[in-house]
């Protein structure tokens, strides 16, 4: 084998490394975003608040969204009956997060309709507002 055959095996490697180190740091970074979102609802007094919320953080940081904050927000405000506040809430987290498509957000809050049979229909008029708002935030959004 020549040493320019050599040195290029170990320079492809070195590179093919450097990629697998790259995947590795953001599995564990979204790792301990989500040990981070439990550490927070396991030492939370509300712990159906806190368990709701974790379940929310949890998913969005599956599609590595940073700031789950102001989307668990935006449903507590909601619940509460504030649905102009929801929205605000919601595009909030939309801008922090840079983010254009809220399929990504509804999406991952859509699974979670494990919080009960009683809260199904409540979540589903939630989505259903948000991504109706979410239009509206994504136009302003892009004329920015």
């Amino acid at each position: 084998m020549s040493t320019r055959s050599l040195a290029l095996i170990l320079a492809g490697l070195f590179l093919f490394s450097g990629c697998i180190v790259s995947s590795t740091k953001r599995k564990v970074r979204a790792g301990r975003r989500i040990a981070a979102h439990i550490h927070t609802a396991a030492t939370a007094k509300d712990r159906k608040t806190a368990t709701l919320e974790a379940a929310i953080a949890i998913a969005l940081s599956a599609k590595e969204v940073k700031e789950t904050r102001p989307f668990s927000e935006a449903f507590f405000r909601y619940r509460d009956g504030d649905s102009a506040g929801a929205a605000t809430a919601f595009c909030q987290g939309m801008m922090r997060n840079k983010i254009k498509n809220p399929a990504i957000v509804l999406g991952a809050m859509a699974a979670i309709t494990l919080v009960g049979e009683r809260n199904q229909l409540q979540w589903k008029r939630f989505l259903n507002l948000m991504l109706y708002e979410s239009k509206r935030c994504a136009r302003h959004y892009i004329r920015e």
